[in-house]
């Protein structure tokens, strides 16, 4: 009887520490390939159509903005630095040319 104890007493801990094995090799192994997978998972997403309709409609509600008569010189600098802020790092290749055109004005050159 006390050997049928013993053999289950180490069953479960051989088992408890291969939990642990297994546990701290998931976790290194999504430390490895995580930063991989989320970078691709960030490109694809702007790479998507709906991505870049969101970033057409934005643009095209800043601008609408922007040109507003009423707008005051103060306001229309803040549009122009969220423009600036929110399309920094946008490929404007992707944009419309009347969009692009626009962007190119705000942004000097």
């Amino acid at each position: 009887m006390l050997k049928v104890i013993g053999l289950t007493v180490g069953a479960l801990a051989g088992f408890a520490a291969l939990a642990f094995y297994f546990g701290g090799l998931g976790i290194a192994t999504k430390a490895t390939f995580a930063p991989a997978s989320v970078a691709i998972d960030n490109r694809v997403f702007h790479e998507s159509q709906q991505y870049n309709d969101g970033m057409s409609r934005d643009l095209d509600e800043l601008r609408m903005a922007y040109v507003d008569a009423h707008a005051t010189a103060e306001a229309k600098a803040a549009i122009r630095a969220t423009i600036l802020h929110r399309f920094a790092s946008y490929d404007s290749a992707r944009l419309p040319a009347d969009q692009r055109s626009f962007l190119s004005q705000i942004r000097g050159y």
